[in-house]
């Protein structure tokens, strides 16, 4: 800003060195107009140079708040994550509690339904206790990654609990896709039941394969679990209560649920649901 009244000031003392020379102009008649084009050229530069100081110094203002609202919205962000990393490390710990409960209540029933059914509802609370405690210890309060959770529930519900000399074999082959808190829940208890599922009907002599498969393809993701059938053969002719909750648990997630008997003799249970986009409240 300060060039340009440099620049009318010598265009200015051109000027009038070519009327001296042309119209032979006295000498002081000259100093007077040059004196007095000299003078408001100082004072032109030093408002100028003022303007420049004031802007100059709103921008440092300007950026010196800028900063210090960064700063304060990074440490509230942090404050943010260390309390919901503390409410999902408490729910976890609740759950947990909840979960060894039930399991305590089944052991001294008599009755097989009775026992099947509280076992189901045990599997259920360490679901969704995994759930909060991958988001306790995760890298990120507000998703995790599919592949990563899918490894650690089935180690859970299967390879944990048939323990180091069980015959069933569980392959999992899963794609990188970050879900959200919301998402989460319904899709573990959906896994959660249809292994359940393969457990009880499927896994019954005490061996078998159990294949898990997690793919993302365009704007959709596939969950696949699928058993061989090494048990009695499948019947899908009607809808128990397990079919009925993984019914419920896909249209939470607005996808579509397929449970089918597969080429090697067992059920497939095939979850279709859209990449992006929130659960409903839905429970089913």
């Amino acid at each position: 800003m300060a060039r340009l009244p440099s620049a009318i000031f010598l265009a200015l003392l051109a000027l009038l060195l070519m009327v001296g020379l042309r119209y032979g102009t006295a000498p002081w008649l000259f100093g007077g107009m040059f004196a007095a084009t000299l003078l408001a050229w100082i004072v032109a530069e030093r408002a100028a140079r003022r303007r420049v100081a004031k802007v100059q110094s709103t921008i440092a203002a300007q950026s010196e708040a800028i900063a210090s609202l960064r700063s304060n919205l990074d440490v509230e962000a942090a404050d943010k994550s260390a309390r919901e990393r503390e409410i999902h490390h408490r729910v976890s710990n609740n759950l947990q509690i909840i979960a060894s409960l039930v399991n305590m209540r089944q052991r001294v029933l008599a009755d097989p339904t009775a026992q099947a059914a509280l076992n189901d509802l045990h599997d259920q609370i360490a679901a969704l206790a995994l759930t909060h405690r991958t988001l306790d210890k995760g890298p990120s309060v507000a998703n995790v990654d599919m592949r990563d959770f899918l490894t650690s529930l089935i180690d859970e519900q299967i390879a944990d609990r048939d323990g180091p000399d069980a015959r069933v074999t569980v392959i999992v082959h899963a794609e990188s896709l970050m879900i959200d808190a919301d998402r989460l829940a319904p899709l573990a208890l959906l896994a959660v039941e249809a292994i359940s599922n393969v457990r009880k009907h499927a896994l019954v002599l005490g061996r078998g394969v159990v294949r898990v498969d997690f793919s993302v393809v365009a704007a959709r993701a596939v969950l696949s679990i699928a058993d061989e059938g090494l048990a009695d053969p499948p019947d899908l002719s009607h809808e128990g209560p397990g079919r009925l909750l993984m019914a419920g648990f896909a249209r939470q997630l607005k996808g579509c649920l397929d449970v089918s008997v597969n080429d090697r003799g067992g059920v497939t249970v095939r979850l279709n649901f859209p990449v992006v986009g929130p659960a409903t409240s839905e429970t089913g």
